[in-house]
């Protein structure tokens, strides 16, 4: 008599396979898509709006822009030998990239990536959030463009976010390892406290630009196992010393509970099975692919 061996989860779940089809269907109608993840720990309502770090803070809009001149002043002169740069544009990319507040809000061209950020300090108690976007159309409805705007080395970040109305979608040099490998994009707040999903109303929501995922507790073992197939982790996002040394206690600690449970469950005379929405079902490997 075989023993039975529950491989549940083994698989994605059909909640998983269905919220896959939804981001599918929107990257399908769309010409480009990017992702951001969040996680929603400790938000009052279960979803933090899409708000930039620097308008985040509990100050008015003028303080607010008090705040950003002091701070991208004193990155600039305390960290000269660092950056080494004077465009004022490519430095606040760099501010945005280690961490200082500013009006970007980071989005990537990679679902896996984004299923990251949203899942990475996740607390399993609220559900997370993958947004999608359609940077093209969100330029076409607020600016009148047809491009992702790359702001010119002639115009200066400090004068010209005097004149920021509206959000819009920047297509900015990749002048980190960190961007290039995290497939990074910004979008650029404008002055005003509103979110990216009440801006205007709610247009983007309204005109299907803007597109919300709940990833909920239950699907923790399916983001597991896409973000292993996907090959996304700690190191290929943070290619340096940090990434290595975080990525290293992460892959230690798996091996080590996965030989484990390879200990307990390789039984080859086992009776594999799943759970499914129709009960339990029986499953073998296709023998096909063991074929050349």
């Amino acid at each position: 008599m075989k023993n039975a061996l529950d491989i549940t989860n083994y698989f994605f779940s059909e909640n998983w396979l269905k919220l896959l089809e939804e981001v599918t269907f929107f990257a399908k109608k769309s010409r480009l898509v990017w992702y951001r993840g969040q996680s929603n720990n400790a938000s009052e309502n279960g979803c933090y709006p899409l708000l930039s770090g620097l308008f985040r803070q509990s100050f008015s809009v003028e303080k607010i822009l008090q705040w950003e001149e002091l701070s991208y002043k004193r990155f600039f002169e305390n960290g000269f030998d660092l950056h080494k740069t004077e465009n004022q544009w490519d430095l606040l990319y760099l501010m945005q990239q280690y961490g200082v507040k500013t009006r970007l809000l980071d989005w990537s061209e990679s679902f896996a990536v984004a299923l990251y950020f949203a899942t990475r300090n996740w607390d399993h108690k609220t559900s997370c959030s993958i947004w999608l976007l359609d940077p093209f159309r969100l330029n076409r409805i607020f600016h009148n463009l047809d491009e992702l705007t790359s702001m010119p080395k002639t115009i200066d970040f400090l004068e010209a976010r005097k004149e920021f109305r509206k959000t819009m979608a920047l297509s900015p040099r990749m002048n980190t390892y960190r961007s290039m490998f995290q497939k990074g994009y910004f979008t650029l707040q404008g002055n005003t406290k509103q979110g990216l999903e009440e801006e205007e109303n709610g247009v983007l929501l309204r005109e299907r630009i803007l597109k919300h995922i709940k990833i909920d507790v239950e699907l923790r073992n399916d983001v597991e196992l896409f973000l292993e197939l996907s090959g996304i982790n700690q190191l290929t996002l943070f290619p340096d010393l940090g990434g290595l040394a975080s990525y290293v206690n992460q892959w230690t600690t798996t091996d080590l509970m996965k030989q484990k449970f390879l200990k307990d469950t390789n039984d080859q005379n086992s009776k594999l099975f799943r759970q499914t929405s129709s009960g339990k079902i029986e499953w073998k490997e296709d023998e096909n692919t063991f074929l050349p």
